[in-house]
């Protein structure tokens, strides 16, 4: 089943697996998985990875979007709004209570690029929700203050026929005014602290070694060599390819569903292998 529920500036597809779980009195008893799209067209672009985590999982799943990222005529709904932090964990909250969840429920959230600003918001110890764990994708959270990653957003000139498709959107009035008026980098950044003092959600990180925007491999390094992080709740993995590329590879995708369940394991599970 398939349908679209809007609230404010943010939207929710909601795509339930066969094997969802529901409770007695309309309640939901399993836990959901929620995908977060960065920019681009929405969720078109996510369908073979939404495919893939439904086929590994069976649990039931919801692909946000958010208009203010995703390719919009200026008259659609939601265009060019951006919810503050506190507004968008509540809306988050209410959404999965729409839809039968309890205040206990812990999703796990799946976010790629810029999608990950929104899954830092919802990694924060706050009132609303609390996350299982969290899959962080090409993730522009980390370090967006090396000065790549303004140059490489902003005033890097397009050299493949992939770069040329980005800047153009990047472009796109909504998309352009997200980037350059909703995300200094002071707001957006996830330190390494971060992930050891203010989540108890367990975090996996995939990074892709040619990624467009990211200097992927200090990210890497930074994280890695980290001594703050919690080894027992976190892992990283870098993946050949360009931003976003490992959706077009099954064996890819593959990492994504094990980072998945490492991240859905209960504390003192192994990392996954690979």
């Amino acid at each position: 089943m398939l349908h679209h529920r809007r609230s404010h500036s943010s939207s929710d597809w909601r795509d339930f697996a066969e094997s969802a779980d529901r409770g007695g009195g309309g309640s939901v008893r399993e836990d959901p998985i929620i995908l977060i799209p960065g920019i681009g067209p929405g969720v078109p672009m996510y369908l073979t990875l939404l495919r893939t985590i439904m086929h590994a999982t069976g649990a039931p799943i919801f692909i946000l979007e958010a208009p203010h990222i995703h390719m919009k005529a200026p008259w659609s709904e939601g265009w060019g709004e951006v919810m503050e932090e506190h507004e968008f964990q509540l809306n988050f909250r209410n959404m999965l209570l729409a839809h039968g969840y309890t205040t206990d429920v812990r999703p796990t959230v799946v976010a790629h690029s810029y999608g990950c600003f929104l899954a830092k918001w919802l990694l924060h110890r706050n009132p609303y929700i609390k996350l299982r764990g969290a899959v962080l994708t090409d993730p522009l959270v980390f370090m967006p203050v090396f000065p790549e990653v303004s140059y490489n957003i902003c005033h890097k000139k397009p050299k493949t026929p992939y770069e040329h498709l980005v800047k153009v959107l990047l472009k796109e009035p909504g998309i352009a005014k997200a980037f350059h008026r909703h995300s200094f980098w002071s707001d957006v950044c996830l330190w390494d602290a971060d992930l050891k003092e203010d989540t108890h959600a367990k975090v996996a990180v995939l990074l892709s070694k040619k990624d467009t925007f990211l200097p992927a491999q200090k990210v890497f390094e930074y994280l890695k060599h980290s001594t703050v992080i919690p080894r027992d709740r976190f892992y990283v993995q870098m993946l050949p390819g360009h931003h976003g590329e490992f959706m077009l590879h099954p064996r890819q995708l593959d990492h994504v569903c094990r980072m998945l369940t490492f991240v859905q394991l209960q504390d003192g599970a192994a990392e996954p292998s690979g």
